[in-house]
C-alpha cells in the first residue's frame, strides 16, 4: 500500500476526486470542498508549490507589491478541511489502473480525476543563470531579486526581452517601472520581428511610444540562442 493511500483504498478511490495542480480552477473548487464531502467525495490535492497569481506577477515584478501578495498558501487554506494535500509533482498517468504516478516512485487512485498544470514557455537554447522565462510565475520574482542585487551592487544592465508580443511589452514596462522606483540605471531592449502584432493599429503605436518614454527600446530579430551576456538573433 502506497503512503498515500489509506487502508480502504479500493473503495474510497471510487469516491476520491484527485485535483492535480492548485491553480486558477481548482481553487474554486477547493473552497466547495466541504460540499464534496458532503455529498461522500474524497478530494485530494496533488500540487508541489504554492499558488502564484500570473495576473499580480508583473506589478510584483514592477516593484509595486511585495512578492507575498502574489502568493497562495494552499496549505493554510486547506487546513482543518476536508481535502488532502499532497506536496509531489504528477510525473506521469496509469489510465488503465486509474493512478497518478508521483515524483517519490508512489502513486495515488482516483475515480475521477482534473488536471490544472498552468503553462510554460519554449526555452531558448542556451545556458545561463540569468535567464528567466515568464512561466513559472516564481520566474518573475526571481527576475526582480536578481534586478535588485545588481542594483545595491551599482551594476548597470541590459535587460534583454525576447519576444514584443503583449506579454513581453507588458514585462518591459513592469522593469522600466523597477529601475525608476529603484533610482538605478539600466537599458531595456525588447526583441521582436512583429511589434505588439495582436493589437490594433493604432493601440500598439500608443503603447510603444509610452514605452518608448519610459526608456524601453525596440530590435527587430527574433533571439534564437542565448550565453552568458550575449543574445544571437536569427
Amino acid at each position: 500500500m502506497d503512503r498515500h493511500e489509506r487502508p480502504d483504498d479500493e473503495e474510497n478511490a471510487k469516491k476520491r476526486i484527485v485535483l492535480v495542480g492548485a491553480g486558477h480552477a481548482h481553487l474554486y473548487s477547493l473552497r466547495r470542498a466541504s460540499e464534496f464531502a458532503e455529498r461522500g467525495f474524497e478530494l485530494v490535492v496533488v500540487a508541489p508549490e504554492d499558488f502564484w497569481y500570473s495576473g499580480l506577477a508583473t506589478g510584483v515584478l514592477a516593484g509595486i507589491y511585495p512578492p507575498a501578495f502574489d502568493r497562495i498558501d494552499i496549505a493554510a487554506l486547506l487546513k482543518g478541511g476536508e481535502t488532502r494535500l499532497i506536496r509531489q509533482a504528477m510525473t506521469g498517468l496509469d489510465l488503465s489502473a486509474r493512478r497518478v504516478l508521483l515524483e517519490d516512485g508512489t502513486s495515488i487512485a482516483f475515480g475521477a480525476l482534473s488536471l490544472n498544470l498552468g503553462s510554460a514557455v519554449p526555452l531558448i537554447p542556451g545556458t545561463s543563470d540569468r535567464v528567466f522565462p515568464v512561466k513559472p510565475v516564481t520566474r518573475l520574482i526571481a527576475l526582480r531579486d536578481t534586478l535588485e542585487e545588481d542594483f545595491r551592487q551599482g551594476r548597470k544592465i541590459t535587460v534583454a526581452i525576447a519576444g514584443a508580443g503583449v506579454t513581453g511589452c507588458e514585462v518591459a514596462a513592469a522593469v522600466a517601472a523597477f529601475v525608476r522606483q529603484s533610482a538605478a540605471a539600466a537599458e531595456i531592449v525588447v526583441y521582436g520581428d512583429r511589434i505588439l502584432s495582436d493589437l490594433p493599429k493604432k493601440g500598439a503605436e500608443r503603447v510603444r511610444n509610452h514605452l518608448r518614454h519610459s526608456g524601453v527600446k525596440f530590435r527587430s530579430g527574433r533571439v534564437m540562442a542565448v550565453d552568458e551576456g550575449r543574445l544571437t538573433l536569427a
